[in-house]
């Protein structure tokens, strides 16, 4: 990776931090909001290498600087993610004693800060301090999927937005790749092409149990669902919300042909990835969703 170069899309997102550094109007903190897989991390790496770089047109992606940061492991870049499910109070004590020292090699200290959406209001108002009163020569990025944080949080940091990118750009990209299915996978993705890699390389596990899941279902026949298509949903977080991107995307495909039961399909779908997070059993969900959409098209008929 060079860089801001090899970023993909976000070209509004790369202006706002280019000309931050070009005018010297760097900020204290920033608050990068994006749905998962849409570049985050990457452009926040990017950023940091761009802040810390000795060329003239920074960055460089090939100095000693930029390499150290962009692999991640440069002493004045630190990058903090969530214990467990969300940020505890003793990791921004932690921050807060790391950014109080002075930069290593000089330049700026950097703190990507991944997950901001988990804080909890406790970590949430230890953080504010530390956003009021920053030290000198150091920038603090928050990186969220969502902006629904705390409003003392988002006050105090310059937004900026990533857009998802559009199916045709994540399916030129993945069949640059060579992946198989690209048209299909981009279609999936939502605009993430972090997701599209995933999907991309989870393609021949998930293809065929998803097919053969649908084509029970669909044909009323929830009891002839196989029993290794359950043991796998219960035991992979990965594959759970695979299968049912897999599953949503095919009866978004249906919904002209049939409206009613697209459209019906696709709230089953989600009342299924609600009880999941809401920590039912897996194989449970997977197989009420298998008989209630069996169900759907029994009535259809």
């Amino acid at each position: 990776m060079q860089g801001f170069t090899n970023l993909v899309g976000q070209k509004r997102a790369q202006k706002i931090l280019k000309e931050a550094i070009k005018q010297d109007r760097v900020s204290h903190a920033y608050l990068f909001i994006g749905a998962e897989g849409t570049g985050k991390r990457s452009l926040a790496l990017a950023f940091a290498a761009a802040l810390n770089c000795s060329d003239s047109e920074p960055p460089c992606g090939t100095c000693r600087s930029c390499r150290r940061i962009l692999a991640g492991n440069h002493p004045d870049l630190t990058i903090l993610e969530p214990e467990g499910k969300s940020f505890k109070i003793g990791q921004i004590r932690h921050l807060q004693q790391l950014i109080s020292l002075k930069p290593y090699e000089g330049g700026w200290k950097i703190f990507i800060i991944d997950g901001a959406e988990t804080f909890t209001e406790q970590a949430a108002n230890s953080l504010l301090k530390t956003l009021e009163e920053p030290p000198v020569r150091s920038v603090l990025i928050l990186l969220a999927n969502t902006a629904l944080l705390l409003p003392t949080i988002t006050s105090r940091c310059i937004m900026v937005h990533l857009q998802p990118l559009s199916d045709h750009l994540v399916r030129q990209i993945l069949e640059e790749k060579g992946y198989s299915e690209a048209e299909r996978i981009a279609a999936i993705a939502g605009g993430s092409l972090g997701k599209a890699f995933q999907i991309a390389a989870s393609w021949s596990e998930l293809s065929e149990p998803v097919t053969t899941f649908l084509q029970a279902v669909t044909q009323d026949r929830a009891w002839m669902v196989d029993s290794s298509i359950y043991t796998r949903f219960k035991e992979g977080l990965d594959f759970q919300g695979l299968f049912l991107d897999l599953c949503e995307a095919d009866y978004k495909q249906g919904v002209l042909a049939q409206p009613q039961v697209g459209l019906a399909a696709l709230e089953i779908i989600q009342d299924a990835r609600e009880q999941l997070r809401s920590n039912v059993n897996p194989e449970g969900v997977l197989r009420t969703l298998a008989i209630k959409l069996a169900r759907l098209q029994r009535r259809a008929v």
